[in-house]
């Protein structure tokens, strides 16, 4: 795992939020989109049908299906994000 700010790598385990279950552990694949001109990044988890809402970040917006279950999210304006060297964060659907 690299660590921000650090110039070395290190196997040490990452701490997880108490609050979060990651359940069984099993393989996804993940897309990740930077769009440069539209100055955001997309993450997506599935290619299935969904729209798009509202969050409590301004910044970031949840793709789900009709169910409610997570597809996916952007995160608007990131360069902004990285010259104010903070971290987002952000509550998603479950």
């Amino acid at each position: 795992m690299y660590m921000r700010g650090s110039r070395r790598a290190t196997n040490a385990p990452v701490q997880s939020n108490p609050g979060i279950s990651l359940g069984p552990m099993t393989q996804t694949t993940v897309k990740v989109w930077f769009d440069a001109e539209g100055d955001f990044l997309e993450v997506l988890f599935s290619d299935a049908p969904g729209i798009m809402r509202q969050t409590g970040d301004d910044a970031v917006m949840e793709r789900v299906d009709e169910k409610g279950r997570l597809l996916g999210f952007t995160i608007q304006n990131v360069s902004q994000l990285a010259l104010e060297h903070r971290p987002l964060l952000a509550h998603l659907a479950s």
